[in-house]
């Protein structure tokens, strides 16, 4: 969506099963600062604990991508998991978009009953210049739905605000998932 004026925007997404909605997913809408050659999503899920994530990718560039998603693994059902890494390619046409997930087997064999943070990186190599990527994140559980875009590298902070943390807040609880979004430890 575009204007001549300056706007802002929402995507919510919602099933046509009655009024009210029994849930729906938002995130705001994304602008060209949220673009990047580099995207990162804190939390991918394969079946763990009943969760499964897909990373939905633009490519918003004016080229093909060849794009690479390395998935680091933080939490697992079996520990011997954790801290194992999973890559995957797909090509992504100008304008084009692809999800990263599961139920297209193009999680570099994550296995279920796993979560991790994801990196996804247009890559440049002699057939591929880096193209700008926009990405959201959609999951679904038993216990619900939840979506949220991911994040452009180039916005990353030193610092992250977390606006709403509960503990046992109505029988409701939140939890963090933070990434190193740099090259080197911290």
């Amino acid at each position: 969506v575009s204007s001549s004026g300056k706007i802002a925007g929402v995507v919510v997404e919602a099933p046509h099963t009655g009024s009210p909605a029994p849930f729906v997913l938002a995130t705001r809408g994304l602008t060209a600062s949220d673009t990047d050659s580099t995207l990162i999503a804190p939390t991918m899920k394969n079946a763990f604990y009943g969760g499964t994530t897909g990373l939905s990718v633009q490519n918003t560039g004016a080229a093909d991508a060849l794009v690479e998603i390395t998935l680091i693994v933080s939490n697992a059902q079996n520990p011997i998991y954790i801290g194992e890494t999973y890559t995957d390619q797909e090509v992504i046409p100008a304008g084009g978009q692809t999800v990263f997930s599961k139920h297209r087997g193009n999680l570099g064999g994550m296995p279920e009953g796993t979560v991790a943070s994801a990196v996804v990186v247009s890559l440049d190599d002699t057939t591929y210049d880096p193209q700008p990527l926009a990405g959201t994140v959609n999951e679904a559980n038993n216990m619900g739905k939840a979506t949220y875009a991911a994040f452009a590298q180039s916005t990353a902070s030193t610092s992250v605000g977390a606006p709403l943390i509960k503990e046992m807040f109505f029988n409701m609880t939140t939890s963090a998932m933070v990434v190193n979004a740099g090259s080197s430890p911290t």
